[in-house]
C-alpha cells in the first residue's frame, strides 16, 4: 500500500514536471511567435527601413557637367573618376577580423594607409583616437583605390571610399584664363566655367546603391541612377591649333625681351570670333593655388593666408580682359579714322610737326623727335611716323564733343561684353567737360585713358571692317547629344565709321607696316597695323623706362580675315618700341596660322626688297663704342656738333634706338660731355681695395670676383655714371 502510494507519488512529480517542461515550452513558443510577430508584422517595415538604410548609399555626384571643347571638337575640358576618402574611427574600431577589439592591426593599418596615400601616420592616429569621421584625401587615384581594395591581410573597414568625378584640363596652363576652373562640386569660379556654368551643369545626379561593411555592393543587388538630365557641351570659337602657336610665341617673345609679360589675342575682325587668348600671367587650371614655377614659389614661402587670396588673384587676371593698361600709339586709330569720317582730315590735310606742344599752361608734349621734328606731314605719314604733335592737331580738328563721342562709340568706356568674367570698363573722360585741353591731346595718341587690350582689338576690328563694332564671341554654341540647342549668333553693337573711311584706314595701315612696322610683315603677303609705346603710370606719374611696347596687325589689309593684337609689358632689353620687339611677333603669329585658315599668299604683295637697318642701342655710351657698334650694324651717322670731347656720351639718336631704316638713311646722334666725376672711371690694374676707394669716391656699387688685379669690367669707362649702378669686376692673379 505504502509502495503504491510512493510510486503514485513519483508519477505526480514526474508528471508535474512534464507539464512545467510544457508549459514553459508553450510559454517560450508563444514568446518567440510573439516576437516573430512583433518583428515581422508590427515593426517589420521600421526594422526594414533601418536595415536598408546601413545597407544603403546615396549621394549625388556632378558627372553631369559638360564638356568645353574648341571649334573643331578637340576636348579641353571634362571628367575624370575621382575617390574622395573617408576615415571613420567609428567603423573601424570593432571591426577586427581575429575577434579582438578590432585595435589588434592598427600599427599596420595606420602604416599602409599612409604609404598609399602618402600621408603623415600621426594625422591618421589622431583621427582614428578621436569619434569624427573626417575626409582624409580629396582626390585619390585609381591605382591607390585598386590597391587598397586587394589587401587582405588587415581589416581596411575604417576606410569609406566615395566615388565621384572631377574637372580635368589635359592641357593645364595652355587655356587658364579662357576656361577657369571649378571648385570640388564643379560649380566654375572663372573664366568660360562660370559664365557658362548653368549651361555645363545640367541637373546633379543621384546615385544609389546597398554594399556591406567593407562597401563592397551587396549580392543581385544594382547600382541605380537617377536625374542627371539638362547639361550642354560648350562649342569655344577658340582654335586648339591657333592658341598652342599665340602661347609658343608669347612665352618666346616674354624670354627673349625679359619681359614682365606678354600678352596675344588672335581674332577675325569680320565676325569678332576669338580664335586665340593667352599671357604669360599663368596658372594651372588642374590646381589653380599652386605656383606656376619655382621662382613663384619661393616668392610665397613666407606669405600669410591672405596675403595668399591676392597672389592667387594676380595668377587669375586675364591680362587682356580684368587688366587696364594705357593703349599708346595704336589709340591714334580712334583719332584718324574719327577726324576723316567727319570730313576733317583728307589727302590734302597739311600738318606740321615742330617738335612739340607749348600752348597748354604747365606742360609740355613731345614728339618722339622733338629734337629733330618731323616738319610737314600728310595724314598717312602722321599716323606711320606716329607724330604726337600731328595728332594733337588732328584731335584739335575733332574738338572735345566730336573726340568723345568717337571715343565713346568705338567701345571704350563700355565692356564688351565677351563671355569671360571680371571684364573691365575702362578709363576715359566721362563728359565733355571732363575732356580739358590737356586731357585732349594726350588722349589723341593713347595717353591718359586706360583700356583693356580686348577693347583695342574689338576698335582696331571696326576701323578695318567696314566700321561695324562687334561683341567679341568666344562661345560659339551648346550642344546636346551632337545637337546645337542653343547658338550665339554674330552680334554688331554699333556702326561707327562708314565703309569708306575704314576702306582709307586699311590703306594708311598698309603703308604703316611697310615703311615703318617693318618687322610687322609677312613675306607673301599683304599686312596693315600700327604700333605703340606707352608709359606706364604709378601713383599719378609715369615710372622712369618703364614702357609697353604692342602692335596690332591686319590681313589681308584687303579683305581682313585675322587681327593679331601683341602687347609686351615692360621689357627688360632697352628697347621701349611695339615695331621693334611686338611687331615681330605678329608676323610670326600670322606666318603660323594663315595655312590653318586657308589664307593664301597674293600677287599684289608689296615687295620691298630694300635692305632694313635697326638702329643699334647707343644710349649713354661714350661716343667712341658708339661710333664702333654702328659701324658694325652698317648703320651710317652724323653728329652736328661742335664742342667734342673724349668724354662725350650719346644723349640723343634719330631715329630712335630700334627703329628700321633703310640702308642709306642717316641717323642723327647729340652727345654730351661728361664731368670726371660723373664718368664710370677705368677699373683695369687696380687691387681689389684700390677698386673699392675709387668706386666709393664715384658713388658707384660694385661686385668683384678673384683675386689680383682688376682685367674686366662689364660697364666700360666714360661711360655715364646712373642712379644705383652696379659694375661687375673680374680679378685675376699675375
Amino acid at each position: 500500500m505504502k509502495k503504491n502510494k510512493r510510486i503514485r507519488k513519483t508519477n505526480r512529480l514526474k508528471n508535474a514536471r512534464v507539464l512545467f517542461v510544457l508549459f514553459g515550452i508553450s510559454v517560450f513558443t508563444l514568446y518567440v511567435l510573439f516576437k516573430l510577430f512583433d518583428v515581422a508584422i508590427i515593426k517589420g517595415a521600421s526594422l526594414k527601413k533601418d536595415a536598408l538604410s546601413q545597407w544603403t548609399k546615396s549621394y549625388s555626384i556632378n558627372n553631369t557637367r559638360g564638356e568645353i571643347l574648341d571649334s573643331e571638337g578637340a576636348r579641353l575640358a571634362f571628367n575624370i573618376p575621382a575617390y574622395t576618402i573617408w576615415l571613420n574611427p567609428k567603423t573601424y574600431k570593432g571591426t577586427a577580423t581575429d575577434g579582438s577589439d578590432g585595435n589588434s592591426n592598427k600599427e599596420k593599418f595606420v602604416q599602409e594607409i599612409a604609404k598609399v596615400f602618402d600621408l603623415e601616420t600621426d594625422d591618421i592616429l589622431k583621427i582614428l583616437e578621436g569619434e569624427t569621421r573626417k575626409k582624409i584625401v580629396q582626390w585619390a587615384p585609381e591605382t591607390a583605390i585598386e590597391e587598397i581594395r586587394n589587401m587582405e591581410d588587415f581589416d581596411v573597414r575604417g576606410l569609406e571610399i566615395e566615388e565621384r568625378e572631377r574637372r580635368f584640363y589635359p592641357d593645364g596652363f595652355l587655356y587658364d584664363h579662357i576656361l577657369g576652373f571649378t571648385d570640388i562640386d564643379q560649380k566654375g569660379l572663372s573664366g568660360v566655367e562660370l559664365t557658362m556654368n548653368d549651361n555645363l551643369f545640367g541637373e546633379p545626379q543621384r546615385v544609389i546603391k546597398m554594399t556591406d561593411m567593407y562597401n563592397k555592393i551587396l549580392p543581385f543587388s544594382e547600382v541605380k541612377t537617377f536625374g542627371g538630365d539638362g547639361r550642354g557641351d560648350v562649342i569655344l570659337t577658340v582654335s586648339d591649333k591657333i592658341q598652342r602657336i599665340a602661347d609658343k610665341e608669347a612665352l618666346r617673345a616674354k624670354e627673349e625681351n625679359n619681359a614682365k609679360s606678354v600678352s596675344v589675342i588672335v581674332m577675325d575682325p569680320t565676325n569678332g570670333d576669338i580664335l586665340a587668348m593667352t599671357d604669360t600671367n599663368k596658372y594651372d587650371n588642374n590646381n589653380p593655388r599652386a605656383p606656376r614655377d619655382e621662382e613663384q614659389a619661393e616668392e610665397w614661402k613666407d606669405k600669410t593666408n591672405d596675403e595668399m587670396i591676392g597672389e592667387w588673384q594676380k595668377n587669375w587676371n586675364n591680362l587682356n580682359v580684368n587688366v587696364l593698361f594705357e593703349p599708346g600709339s595704336t589709340f591714334k586709330t580712334v583719332t584718324l579714322s574719327a577726324a576723316i569720317e567727319e570730313g576733317l582730315a583728307d589727302d590734302s590735310t597739311e600738318l606740321y610737326c615742330n617738335g612739340a606742344v607749348t600752348d597748354i599752361p604747365g606742360i609740355v608734349l613731345r614728339c618722339v623727335r622733338w629734337q629733330h621734328p618731323h616738319g610737314r606731314l600728310d595724314i598717312t605719314h602722321a599716323y606711320a611716323e606716329s607724330c604726337n604733335v600731328a595728332f594733337i592737331q588732328i584731335a584739335r580738328k575733332l574738338g572735345r564733343e566730336k573726340f568723345l563721342k568717337y571715343i565713346k562709340a568705338y567701345g571704350f568706356g563700355e565692356k564688351s561684353g565677351v563671355d569671360l568674367n571680371g571684364e573691365q570698363s575702362g578709363i576715359i573722360p566721362q563728359t565733355v567737360a571732363d575732356m580739358t585741353p590737356a586731357t585732349l591731346a594726350t588722349a589723341s595718341y593713347g595717353q591718359g585713358v586706360a583700356t583693356t587690350n580686348l577693347q583695342t582689338c574689338m576698335a582696331t576690328a571696326a576701323a578695318v571692317n567696314g566700321g561695324y563694332l562687334l561683341k567679341p564671341r568666344i562661345v560659339k554654341e551648346i550642344r546636346s547629344n551632337g545637337e546645337a540647342i542653343k547658338r550665339f549668333p554674330v552680334e554688331i553693337r554699333r556702326k561707327v565709321i562708314s565703309k569708306r573711311t575704314s576702306d582709307k584706314m586699311r590703306e594708311i595701315m598698309e603703308v604703316t607696316v611697310n615703311e615703318n612696322n617693318k618687322l610687322g610683315r609677312v613675306e607673301g603677303f599683304r599686312v596693315g597695323g600700327k604700333s605703340g609705346t606707352a608709359m606706364v603710370p604709378d601713383k599719378g606719374k609715369y615710372l622712369k623706362d618703364k614702357y609697353i611696347a604692342s602692335f596690332v596687325g591686319v590681313a589681308p589689309i584687303d579683305d581682313p580675315k585675322v587681327l593679331v593684337f601683341v602687347s609686351v609689358e615692360e621689357p627688360g632689353n632697352g628697347i621701349p618700341y611695339g615695331g621693334t620687339i611686338a611687331g615681330p611677333v605678329s608676323s610670326r603669329i600670322m606666318s603660323d596660322i594663315f595655312p590653318i585658315l586657308g589664307i593664301k599668299p597674293t600677287t599684289e604683295a608689296h615687295e620691298n626688297k630694300d635692305e632694313v637697318l635697326s638702329v643699334p642701342n647707343i644710349m649713354g655710351m661714350s661716343l667712341k663704342d658708339a661710333a664702333k657698334l654702328l659701324n658694325q650694324s652698317k648703320v651710317k651717322f652724323r653728329l652736328d656738333q661742335d664742342d667734342i670731347k673724349e668724354n662725350s656720351i650719346v644723349e640723343e639718336v634719330n631715329p630712335a634706338v630700334g627703329s628700321y631704316i633703310g640702308k642709306d638713311a642717316i641717323v642723327l646722334i647729340e652727345v654730351k660731355n661728361l664731368k670726371p666725376e660723373e664718368e664710370v672711371p677705368d677699373f683695369k690694374g687696380l687691387t681689389i681695395d684700390e677698386a673699392k676707394d675709387l668706386a666709393k669716391s664715384r658713388g658707384v656699387k660694385i661686385n668683384t670676383s678673384g683675386k689680383g688685379k682688376c682685367v674686366k669690367q662689364t660697364v666700360p669707362p666714360g661711360s655715364e655714371i646712373k642712379d644705383d649702378m652696379r659694375i661687375d669686376l673680374v680679378f685675376e692673379e699675375e
